[in-house]
């Protein structure tokens, strides 16, 4: 008895920790309008550095990516 009751309890142990690993491991809703935010820098300041805009454009777009941080 004793041996099926630590079983069960092993189990609820493992799925707990399961899930609090996925929990721990899961971004929050602004960390990821951040990491978007950051992305989104990178791949403005490659417009630019390819003159595919011009600087007022990319200070205009910029300013509203880093609004967003």
């Amino acid at each position: 008895m004793v041996l099926k009751e630590s079983t069960l309890l092993k189990a609820r142990i493992d799925s707990i920790m399961v899930a609090w690993g996925k929990e721990k491991s899961a971004m929050t809703a602004e960390e990821i309008e951040k990491a978007k935010a950051v992305g989104n820098l990178k791949q403005l300041k490659e417009l630019l550095d390819y003159k595919i805009i011009s600087d007022a454009e990319y200070v205009a777009l910029k300013k509203k990516y880093l609004e967003k941080l």
